[in-house]
């Protein structure tokens, strides 16, 4: 199905690009990527260029594996379903099966922002990659993406209105292991997925509340 969301898109006018990826060859074994959070777009289309290193599983919301077209493909991923309901039992869940699908050569890939935004907003962004990584001693992996080619729908948030002329992109920045000052791999994950979003006009949300473009 994640193939079929690529040629689909591009049949609609999508243009995809990918940069950054020689960051994600240039390791060995299994890694966690956190990503900015636009659109549902990325969840599908995203493992495509993924499983080119490594099996992969995502950290989704589990109500999505109850959609007929995507449910089934998704459960063959082994995602890490998490219900959205309860935070503390959702943190438990995404470290003790994140770990597991890690020690069994299976990246993750996790969006800390849990809903999509417009606008990114680092105080929304939290830990989770870090605490994740730091826990099955893998490197983390900063995804900067922009997915608003397809909007985010007022009846089925999930499924929005599509907009040919915004482009996809993923970047993917370099490999980072864990360092000795506590957040400090966090904030350089944070600081790459602002400095791409910026270089590409996006809005980026300021300390004080108002975003910057």
């Amino acid at each position: 199905i994640v193939h079929v969301a690529w040629r689909e898109a591009e049949r609609m006018g999508a243009v995809v690009t990918c940069e950054g990826f020689d960051h994600v060859n240039a390791v060995r074994g299994p890694v966690v990527y956190a990503a900015n959070h636009m659109s549902m777009l990325e969840t599908l289309i995203l493992p495509v260029i993924l499983l080119a290193h490594s099996p992969l599983s995502i950290v989704l919301k589990k109500s999505l594996l109850r959609y007929p077209a995507f449910g089934p493909p998704l459960v063959r991923t082994r995602p890490i379903a998490v219900t959205r309901k309860n935070a503390r039992d959702d943190l438990a869940t995404v470290l003790r099966e994140g770990r597991a699908r890690l020690d069994n050569g299976r990246s993750v890939l996790l969006f800390p922002q849990a809903t999509r935004r417009a606008v990114f907003d680092a105080a929304q962004f939290n830990s989770l990659g870090d605490k994740l990584a730091r826990q099955a001693g893998v490197p983390l992996v900063p995804v900067a993406l922009q997915t608003d080619f397809q909007g985010i729908g007022r009846v089925v948030k999930d499924f929005g209105r599509v907009d040919p002329s915004r482009p996809i992109r993923f970047a993917f920045g370099p490999a980072l292991a864990d360092g000795a000052a506590k957040g400090g791999r966090h904030r350089q994950c944070v600081a790459f997925i602002e400095d791409r979003l910026r270089a590409w006009n996006l809005p980026v949300a300021s300390q004080g509340g108002s975003h910057d473009s």
